[in-house]
């Protein structure tokens, strides 16, 4: 790296049969794996991370923000014009390449909804495919738990004689005692949101 002999802002590497790939100061650098001068692989503005080798180590697949998001491009390791794959309004990061080396292996909330987990995609010629998963595991995140919503209360409509208090948290709608009494979910939906809950004049809806 040009003015130093360690460089401890190297991260994300790489390695090929001949070379190493890493990001710094949120640009693309190689070298020959036995050592010897870095080369700065992309320069436009914009950061790029998550270099990733194709299988015989010609291509350079990477995540970049040239546009506002993170999207998927390739480029030659040999040098050239990055070559955009995907084109989604959520971030898609590179994980690396199918064995065979024609389809980039990468990762996007996409398709999680509010839910924000990641999933596996691959994409080949600007087509890109989810990648089906089986985990099996715990489901830790899947038990039933108790969670105070108390720090989590929004828009609230009180009822017309004043006993009875409905609000949103946490995406469900609460029927609440004014003072002393029973609270009841007049919702609970999991995976579904609800917001801006209004009692009726008549205080029966």
């Amino acid at each position: 790296m040009p003015g130093t002999d360690r460089c401890p802002a190297m991260q994300l590497p790489d390695v090929s049969d001949t070379q190493i790939t890493f990001t710094f100061g949120d640009d693309i650098w190689g070298v020959p794996k036995q050592g010897g001068v870095v080369q700065r692989l992309t320069s436009p503005a914009g950061s790029e991370m998550y270099p990733r080798f194709s299988p015989d180590g010609k291509q350079i697949a990477f995540s970049a923000n040239y546009n506002g998001n993170y999207d998927a491009y390739v480029k030659p390791t040999a040098g050239g014009v990055p070559t955009r794959l995907t084109y989604h309004g959520m971030p898609d990061y590179v994980q690396g390449w199918t064995p065979e080396g024609e389809s980039v292996l990468f990762t996007s909330g996409r398709e999680s909804g509010k839910e924000r987990f990641s999933q596996f995609y691959t994409i080949a010629s600007g087509e890109s495919k989810r990648v089906e998963i089986q985990i099996i595991s715990d489901q830790k995140a899947m038990i039933p738990k108790i969670v105070k919503t108390e720090p989590d209360l929004m828009a609230a409509s009180i009822s017309p004689d004043g006993n009875r208090v409905i609000a949103n948290a946490r995406g469900e709608i609460f029927n609440l005692p004014a003072k002393k009494g029973f609270v009841t979910n007049l919702t609970n939906t999991s995976g579904v949101a609800e917001h801006y809950p209004e009692i009726a004049p008549d205080g029966k809806k």
